[in-house]
C-alpha cells in the first residue's frame, strides 16, 4: 500500500522489481496511488472479489497445495467516522466467509489502551468500532514477531497495522506469523510479512478454565445441556473415561462462550462502565428511572465481576508459576 505512487513510478517499479508478477492499482487524488497490489502468477492465483477505496478483498489459491485462502488488504482512513464504511463492509463479508481468512495492513486505528505509549490516551470511542467488527467476525491476531508497535511520528508510538485471522483461519493450523520489521526511510509504518508454513502439530495446550464465565447468565444451563448431552453418548468405560470425555465435550461450547462474552474483557468492562455512566447522567437529569438503567448497572456489574476474576486469576496462577520455579 503506497499512498503516494505516481503512474511512472508504478511503472519503474514493475519494470525494474517485479517483471514476472501480476499487478493491480487504483489512482487517487492527483493521480497518485492508494492501493497497489503484486502476486506471483506462477505461485499463485489471484481474484479481486471487492475493490474499495479502503481496503481490496481477494481470494487466493496457492498453486503449490491448492489452497484457498481469503485475504483482505486494509488502508484505513484517518478519521473515525470515514472508516465506518470500512467497517460495515468488512462486517457483510464476515457474515458469508467460511474460508480460512486473513486481514492485514494499516487500520489507521488502535484496537486498546495498550496498543499506544505516549500522546493522548486511546479513548472507547476511538477503539470501539474496530473492537465491535474484531468481536463480531471472530477475528484474532496472528503470532506476531519484531516490533510490537507499528507507526510513530517521533513523539509517541502506536500499533496501528495488524495481521489478523478468523477461527476456520486457526482450526485449520496454519502454522503462519506475522514479522512487523522497520520502516526504513520510505515510511512512517513497520512493513508486515506474513509467512503461512505446512500445518503442523505439536502438542495441544492445556484447557484453561476462567473463573469469569460463572458470572454468565447462561453457564450453568450450558454446562447441563451438554452434559445431560454427553451422558446420552457416553455410555461405555470406567468412570475416569466417561468424565474425561465430558469434560471434552464441554471445551468447544465453553471457548465459545468465552470468544463472544469475555474476549478482550478489559475493554468490554470499560465500555460497559461508560455506558452506564451516560445512562446514569441520563437518567439524573431527566429525574426518571427506566429499565435501560437496570440492564446497563447489571451489565457494568457483571462485566467488572468478570474483569476482576480474570486478572486475580491470572496473578495467582503467576505466583503458582513463581513458587514452583524458586521449588526447583
Amino acid at each position: 500500500m503506497e499512498p503516494n505512487l505516481t503512474a511512472s513510478k508504478h511503472q519503474q517499479m514493475t519494470s525494474n522489481s517485479f517483471r514476472q508478477w501480476s499487478s493491480e492499482q487504483r489512482v487517487g487524488i492527483n493521480n497518485r496511488s492508494r492501493m497497489l497490489l503484486f502476486w506471483n502468477p506462477h505461485c499463485v492465483s489471484l481474484e479481486i472479489k471487492q475493490w474499495e477505496e479502503p481496503f481490496i478483498h481477494t481470494i487466493i489459491q496457492c498453486k503449490v497445495v491448492g489452497t484457498y485462502y481469503a485475504v483482505t488488504f486494509v488502508y484505513g482512513q484517518l478519521s473515525i467516522p470515514s472508516r465506518r464504511h470500512m467497517w460495515e463492509s468488512l462486517h457483510q463479508i464476515a457474515t458469508t466467509m467460511d474460508l480460512p481468512w486473513l486481514i492485514m495492513g494499516d487500520f489507521n486505528s488502535p484496537l486498546s489502551s495498550s496498543d499506544k505509549c505516549g500522546g493522548m490516551d486511546v479513548t472507547s470511542y476511538a477503539s470501539a468500532d474496530f473492537l465491535e467488527f474484531v468481536i463480531m467476525a471472530g477475528m484474532e491476531d496472528l503470532h506476531a514477531t519484531g516490533c510490537k508497535f507499528t507507526w510513530t511520528n517521533g513523539r509517541e508510538v502506536c500499533k496501528l497495522d495488524r495481521a489478523m485471522v478468523n477461527k476456520t483461519w486457526l482450526e485449520q493450523d496454519k502454522s503462519s506469523v506475522a514479522e512487523f520489521r522497520p520502516p526504513g526511510i520510505f515510511s512512517d509504518h513497520a512493513s508486515c510479512i506474513v509467512s503461512i508454513l505446512e500445518p503442523q502439530r505439536p502438542q495441544a495446550k492445556s484447557f484453561k478454565f476462567y473463573n469469569m464465565w460463572t458470572t454468565h447468565h447462561d453457564f450453568s444451563r450450558l454446562v447441563q445441556e451438554n452434559w445431560t448431552l454427553a451422558n446420552s453418548m457416553i455410555r461405555e468405560g470406567v468412570c475416569q473415561f466417561k468424565l474425561k470425555q465430558k469434560l471434552l465435550l464441554l471445551k468447544k461450547p465453553l471457548q465459545q462462550l468465552n470468544k463472544e462474552s469475555y474476549q478482550h474483557i478489559q475493554e468490554r468492562a470499560k465500555r460497559g462502565q461508560i455506558h452506564l455512566e451516560e445512562v446514569q447522567e441520563r437518567v439524573l437529569t431527566r429525574g426518571s428511572v427506566d429499565e435501560e438503567y437496570k440492564e446497563a448497572r447489571n451489565a457494568a456489574d457483571l462485566l467488572a465481576q468478570a474483569e476482576y476474576l480474570f486478572y486475580q486469576q491470572r496473578a495467582n496462577q503467576k505466583e503458582q508459576q513463581k513458587e514452583r520455579n524458586n521449588g526447583h
